[in-house]
């Protein structure tokens, strides 16, 4: 058999190699599709505002400009052609960050599974139960899923501020997954200080940290670096200016530019007097989800860190099918819910059917002027509705197969509790191999 570690050597080998040929036979950084950035990490934005910074005129004086001081200054500090190749050495570095939380990750499904079922008795329930069965899935899968991903690739070439976020937000957790408390919370105040619907990193980071001493003090430090990194800001900028154009943009939606989320035809389409209105319906829908999903998931971080990345990936104003990547590797991750998953296949290929409608139909409406806004934001549903399908199928899998493993059924989806024998569920034969 091959290594594995040969094969990530390959891998990695072979996805840097795909970036650098899509940037040698552009010639240049990739302009980049609304299917992969928004304009909160739109690189020709970035650029402008790097370049308003080094001439010394306030890149928060303009609408544009939506980054925060501390990428700016990273934008601006390094030349364009050093930049790309930091930002492909950053994606690449994303794809081994899931092959580190996949041993976690693993570790703590089967602890879980222990807990639930009396000892010694878990590979019986296992054996007596299919839908229990784990899908067996590679150490590789995410790896590899993320280095020849599409969407991964024209995020990177094209320079823009996805990648970066995303490196954040998975390094705290994989860091602490495996324990590295303290840079597990220093990326997530960064990330929390680059995308502020990152906080719900502190509920997974507590509910990784498996006991209450770790968890306050992950809270805390995270805390702490986003203010130390406010202030860095302070100091670059001078005042407080960027506070509005950064997260305030996230409240107003003010640039209504298209992307493939849920709300940016709804805001091109409103009266004023409707904005207030329907800008806290947006804010509200994301509030109301997160405790819910804490208090039932609070004691399996693994399927907490999808369902709450998922709902925030979904339903905040500016997001793209690109970012959903993120969530779409962690899924890949969970193998034991795999079975108990009843749409699987359907929100798999709304996804495929949406990465495919979306930039077909923008080339219609943009260059050909042969669609609408119409077109594309049917487009955006289709992604949207495939989105929330699988997050929400993945959450009812796991109650589910917490279910079974404690001995009641779920019957199509409705929780009705029945009580199963033992006789019923082993099968014949298994009281000689529990006496063994």
């Amino acid at each position: 058999a091959v290594p594995p570690w040969l094969v990530i050597v390959l891998a990695v080998v072979g996805g840097a190699g795909v970036r650098c040929a899509a940037v040698y036979s552009l010639g240049r950084p990739f302009s980049g599709t609304v299917e992969v950035h928004t304009p909160l990490t739109q690189a020709s934005r970035i650029f402008e505002g790097a370049y308003l910074q080094r001439m010394g005129v306030s890149p928060y004086s303009t609408d544009a400009i939506h980054q925060t001081p501390l990428l700016l200054w990273l934008y601006s500090s390094l030349p364009q052609d050093q930049l790309l190749l930091l930002i492909i050495a950053i994606d690449i570095f994303i794809a081994l960050l899931f092959y580190s939380y996949q041993s976690p990750h693993a570790q703590l499904e089967r602890l879980y599974d222990e807990r639930l079922v009396p000892s010694g008795s878990i590979g019986l329930k296992l054996q007596a139960t299919p839908l229990l069965t784990s899908l067996s899935t590679d150490r590789l899968l995410p790896l590899l899923f993320w280095l020849f991903n599409p969407l991964s690739v024209v995020a990177a070439i094209s320079a823009c501020a996805l990648p970066v976020h995303q490196v954040l937000c998975l390094s705290a957790i994989a860091a602490s997954a495996r324990g590295y408390t303290g840079v597990g919370s220093l990326a997530a105040g960064l990330a929390i200080y680059q995308d502020p619907y990152f906080v719900v990193l502190l509920p997974i980071l507590a509910a990784w940290s498996l006991s209450t001493s770790r968890a306050t003090f992950s809270v805390v430090f995270a805390s702490l670096v986003f203010g130390a990194a406010l202030s860095t800001s302070y100091y670059l900028t001078g005042d407080w200016e960027f506070l509005s154009s950064v997260y305030g943009i996230h409240w107003t939606v003010a640039d209504v530019q298209p992307n493939t989320g849920l709300y940016w035809y709804l805001f091109t389409q409103l009266f004023p007097h409707y904005q207030l209105f329907y800008q806290g319906l947006a804010q509200a829908i994301v509030v109301l989800l997160i405790p819910g999903l804490i208090a039932q998931f609070w004691r399996h971080p693994p399927t907490l860190t999808v369902a709450l990345l998922g709902v925030v990936t979904i339903f905040k104003p500016y997001t793209t099918l690109a970012e959903f990547n993120l969530v779409l590797g962690l899924i890949l991750l969970m193998g034991k819910q795999y079975h108990v998953m009843r749409y699987r296949l359907l929100a798999t290929l709304g996804l495929l059917l949406g990465g495919v409608l979306a930039p077909t139909i923008w080339h219609a409406w943009i260059y050909l002027g042969a669609a609408n806004p119409n077109f594309y934001y049917f487009a955006s549903l289709v992604i949207g509705a495939a989105e929330i399908m699988l997050v929400g199928d993945v959450c009812w899998a796991q109650l589910r197969r917490e279910s079974l493993l404690i001995g009641e059924e779920v019957d199509t989806g409705a929780f009705v509790h029945v009580k199963l024998q033992a006789a019923q569920l082993l099968p014949k034969g298994a009281s000689k191999l529990k006496a063994e």
